[in-house]
């Protein structure tokens, strides 16, 4: 029977799922910081509220997107992983003859 050569490759991309989607919380705490950052420098004034109205919608975009894209990240890649390992054990069952 042949082997699936992509099978080897394939649990060592979905490896790096994780990383990525803790890389991506980081980035997410990042603009929180930032996010307290401008809050505290505008101020509340005219100037400060109408910089808020520009700002503020964005920002929580950017902030729901980060938490969003981790999540999926790190579902693929343990489907990603978990589909790596049935194909391995897949192939052995083919090759053993069970």
């Amino acid at each position: 029977m042949a082997e699936f050569k992509a099978t080897a490759e394939m649990g060592s991309a979905f490896s790096k799922y994780p990383e990525m989607s803790a890389l991506l919380l980081r980035m997410q705490g990042r603009v929180h910081e930032i996010d307290g950052f401008n809050t505290n420098a505008a101020g509340h004034d005219e100037i400060g509220n109408t910089y808020f109205e520009t700002v503020d919608p964005p920002t929580k975009g950017l902030l729901k997107m980060l938490g969003q894209v981790s999540k999926i990240a790190e579902k693929a890649g343990h489907n990603g992983q978990s589909a790596a390992k049935l194909f391995v054990r897949t192939d052995d069952d083919l090759t053993s003859g069970v």
